[in-house]
């Protein structure tokens, strides 16, 4: 796809009329879509800086209306207050690209989480994904999300023809396979789908750093909100290790209503989700060693609490 000045402004004057577009530059780190930060001189002379999301056929053949769904989850979610980029433009037929294009504001802050502050922050990452799965799917008019229950019983039904099994896939799926479908436990809520760290946006201030906001929600689906906190673990595993990843369990539960009983085998099915993928997600060849190690921790762990 050929991202040209001159079709960024074409997408600019659809949302803002009018405007100058002084800069703008591609973001790294975006696995599930193109970001493109725009910074754009409105006619009032007022500055502003905007993201624009464009998702790829990937994205597309899993779900057509990856973009047009997270701008109607966006516009919801702003009103219940929860910290989230705010939706400005959706175009689904774009002239200009090849592909639906999501414009949002741009939200300042860090993705980086310095070790001093590890045991402030992960108390806000457990209270924030806690407020999460308190807003109502059916309240807040969320029904168009797609159901967890439905994805997870197509990607546990089709076993792929080659599994990875440098991340022991067949014995995952052998274990998962043999309990499905998994007993219901808690009532389907909003997930995020894919929380961990880099999906949380944080601003230094005196007393440490604070939560300002969740990114990227293409991921975001109606379902058990252990499944939720699995995948939430597993991240935090990888990243701060199983000591963190315990505490911000503890941190959770006692925010919350939810029954953890079927939490190891929701664990595994957060440990399918690199398989195939890994070194992909990896940033470095030391990190993808890194990373496949601690997945080896965290099936070990989830095998050992369902025997």
């Amino acid at each position: 796809m050929d991202i040209t000045t001159a079709s960024l402004y074409h997408l600019l004057q659809q949302f803002a009329p009018g405007a100058e577009l002084a800069r703008w530059r591609t973001l790294a780190g975006g696995f599930s879509a193109e970001m493109i930060a725009l910074e754009v001189r409105l006619p009032t002379g007022e500055s502003r800086k905007v993201i624009a999301r464009l998702h790829g056929a990937r994205d597309l053949a899993i779900n057509p209306d990856v973009a047009l769904d997270q701008y109607r989850l966006l516009q919801s979610l702003t009103k219940t207050r929860l910290p989230v980029p705010r939706p400005l433009h959706l175009d689904q037929t774009s002239e200009t690209f090849d592909q639906p294009i999501l414009v949002l504001e741009y939200v300042e802050g860090s993705t980086e989480i310095p070790p001093a502050d590890l045991a402030s922050c992960l108390p806000q990452m457990a209270e924030m994904l806690a407020r999460i799965h308190n807003i109502d799917p059916l309240t807040n008019d969320l029904k168009f999300l797609a159901s967890e229950e439905k994805r997870n019983n197509t990607r546990i039904a089709q076993r792929p023809e080659v599994l990875d099994e440098t991340l022991q896939e067949g014995h995952i799926r052998d274990a998962l396979e043999n309990a499905w479908p998994l007993p219901v436990r808690n009532t389907a809520t909003l997930l995020h789908g894919d929380f961990w760290s880099g999906n949380v946006l944080w601003d230094k201030t005196e007393n440490g750093r604070e939560i300002v906001a969740v990114i990227d929600w293409e991921n975001a689906l109606i379902g058990d909100p252990v499944e939720d906190v699995a995948n939430a673990r597993m991240e935090i595993f990888w990243d701060f290790g199983a000591e963190a990843m315990e505490v911000f369990t503890r941190e959770y539960q006692s925010m919350s209503n939810a029954d953890f009983a079927m939490l190891p085998w929701w664990d595994l099915c957060a440990a399918l989700r690199p398989a195939g993928r890994l070194a992909d997600w990896a940033t470095s060849k030391q990190e993808e060693d890194k990373m496949r190690a601690g997945h080896a921790l965290f099936v070990e762990q989830a095998m050992r609490n369902i025997a």
